[in-house]
């Protein structure tokens, strides 16, 4: 993001050896306070790949997204924290099949749920950024959001915005095709949800449309 109000921090680049910890906490809390200090009214921060992250160093933070009206004369309470990671990936997919072999849809599903869901799993997994957190554990943490696993009419919405961008909608059988050629999982019977959700779509369908090129050109060059 080329934002000056938002940065991003990818744990394997930026914090990739366990025994520097606390060089990165020390380089943690100063980048925040430079940011916050010198920044706008919403600065934020993005942390990538927590499961990669050395265990405590986002207690360095802890005080930046606590509830003081200011930390040294800087008010921290505008700026927004947000950690990405596939933590809790398992348990997601695990209570999303639980609900499915019970008859409820995926939609019914509530975030209150799934943040508890999510909350429990992330703090018990060792060797990890958000192991016993105390952002967490101090319940810092505004929302947790899930990514469900996608169904199969999910990726067909995105095979037709892939098809869309060259101005049409897929005809059924290029949708099969593309469909055919992605990996789904589920209970026994039909295989439901999508394991790689819509990654991939766009190549499949790119090798799909470049098949009817060569075709189309092949066909004109046999007609003259």
């Amino acid at each position: 993001m080329s934002s000056s109000f938002v940065t991003v921090k990818i744990s394997t680049k930026d914090y990739p050896h366990m025994e520097l910890i606390e060089d990165y906490k020390r380089e943690l809390e100063k980048l925040v306070t430079s940011k916050v200090s010198s920044c706008c009214l919403l600065p934020v921060f993005i942390f990538d790949e927590i499961e990669r992250m050395p265990p405590g160093l986002l207690d360095s933070i802890k005080m930046f997204m606590d509830n003081h009206h200011s930390v040294e004369g800087i008010n921290y309470r505008r700026s927004i924290f947000i950690f990405r990671s596939n933590l809790a990936a398992s348990a997601i997919t695990s209570y999303v099949l639980d609900q499915y072999n019970k008859g409820r849809a995926r939609e019914d599903i509530t975030l209150k749920e799934m943040e508890e869901v999510i909350r429990k799993d992330v703090v018990s997994k060792a060797n990890t950024g958000l192991y016993n957190a105390k952002i967490i554990n101090s319940h810092l943490i505004s929302h947790f959001v899930p990514f469900l696993p996608l169904e199969k009419n999910h990726v067909s919405k995105c095979i037709s915005a892939e098809f869309l961008k060259i101005g049409r909608l897929p005809l059924r059988v290029e949708e099969d095709e593309v469909l055919a050629q992605l990996e789904f999982f589920g209970p026994p019977g039909p295989k439901v949800f999508a394991v790689k959700g819509c990654k991939n779509v766009a190549e499949k369908v790119n090798v799909i449309l470049y098949k009817q090129l060569r075709e189309n050109y092949k066909r004109k060059n046999s007609e003259l």
